[in-house]
This record gives C-alpha cells, structure tokens and sequence, in this order.
C-alpha cells in the first residue's frame, strides 16, 4: 500500500499501516522518511506537511493531528509495525530540496 493504508486511515500513519499489514492482498509499503530539524527520522509525504518537517523538531511535529488522532510517526515505530505485520518495505529517503 502506498503510504500504508490510505482508504482506512490517515496516509503515513501507525493505522495506516496497521490497516495495510491487516488487509489481504498487501504485502508491501512505501513511504518517505525526513530529518527533523532535530535529527528525528519520520515518516511523512505530501506537501501539507513533508516540506515543513526539515524545519521542525520531533515535539512540533508530533502536535500536528495528521486525522483521528494519529500523529507523525518516527521510522523506528514504523519499521516495528510493518516487520509485525509481514510487510516488505520500500522506503525513500528524502531531503534537501
């Protein structure tokens, strides 16, 4: 699933990918991972918020309501989540644009 799980959760969050590892036929997942300006990595797309992650510590970023209470995610808790639920991983890095 790009992003996780889109159709039932907020894109590039810990349901998102939950709902992913838990739908049949999803066997992988692709997402970005960004530096906060604090060296955090997180797992973020899109131009709502990818942009601003590079100028934002790890706390700044985790006030932002991403929808239903979730919130940005660091790499780790999303690397824990997928290797739960057998899911391969395409992960771009990206930076400095």
């Amino acid at each position: 699933g790009h992003r996780g799980f889109g159709d039932l959760a907020p894109h590039n969050t810990i349901a998102a990918f939950r709902a992913a590892a838990g739908h049949a036929g999803v066997t992988s997942v692709e997402f970005d991972v960004r530096r906060s300006v604090d060296g955090h990595l997180v797992v973020t797309h899109g131009p709502e918020i990818g942009p601003y992650v590079e100028k934002a510590t790890l706390a700044e970023l985790r006030c932002r309501d991403l929808g239903g209470g979730e919130r940005v995610p660091l790499l780790a808790e999303v690397v824990d989540e997928c290797l739960r639920g057998g899911l391969l991983m395409n992960v771009e890095l990206k930076g400095g644009e």
